[in-house]
């Protein structure tokens, strides 16, 4: 719905602005962003004991496409964010209630579109991906291993690595906002997303909203 509200705010700047400078040049080109993402908290339940909370906080992204023609760009998606959580388990010895904090990875794959609506410098935007989500909650699940290497300074270097409780996960995300061409070469796009996944928490589908800020070149 937010993503919806974008789309109509931003629609009649496009109008206005859409023949400042001429776009239509970017077709057939690559382009490729790197950009700043703030990924909103989810709270994920079971309904009874089991939950999850996850804070809001920043990672990076990093984009490439491939501008068919100055309206449809294919591209690829990646990104990570790195958030604070806090949660609740259910002991499966004693039925106890376990309380846990700590910080969760979650990275991103996604292939997918956007469609400009208009030729112009500055056009609203809507796009769709999916793909590959890796999330990492960085706890032990009790199995560790010993790497070691050699060092001409100190000798054999030896440490101890713990796996972690993690998954991965196809997953789906629609996104809305407004891209701004400054010249031939330069543009920024700025935009809200919907990102949906399977919880394990709940057995159900979660969500993420997620705003993108990308400088991008076109190449």
């Amino acid at each position: 719905m937010r993503s919806l509200l974008l789309v109509l705010l931003l629609l009649p700047v496009g109008v206005h602005a859409q023949n400042l400078f001429d776009t239509k040049g970017r077709a057939g080109k690559l382009e490729t962003t790197f950009g700043l993402i703030h990924q909103n908290g989810a709270y994920l339940s079971n309904g009874q004991d089991a939950y999850l909370d996850i804070n809001d906080d920043q990672g990076f992204m990093f984009s490439l496409g491939y501008n068919y023609n100055s309206h449809l760009t294919f591209l690829m998606d990646v990104d990570s964010v790195r958030s604070s959580y806090r949660g609740q388990a259910v002991s499966d010895d004693s039925n106890d209630l376990i309380n846990y904090r700590g910080k969760i990875t979650t990275s991103r794959f996604m292939f997918g579109a956007n469609y400009n609506f208009f030729d112009g410098a500055v056009t609203p935007y809507v796009g769709a991906r999916g793909g590959w989500r890796y999330i990492d909650t960085n706890i032990p699940d009790g199995t560790y291993y010993t790497g070691c290497y050699w060092d001409y300074l100190w000798g054999y270097i030896c440490n101890t690595y713990a796996n972690t409780y993690s998954e991965s996960d196809f997953g789906y995300t629609l996104t809305a906002g407004l891209r701004w061409d400054f010249n031939s070469r330069w543009f920024l796009r700025v935009g809200g997303a919907k990102d949906y996944f399977n919880s394990n928490v709940d057995g159900d589908e979660a969500n993420f909203t997620v705003y993108r800020f990308e400088f991008g070149m076109i190449l």
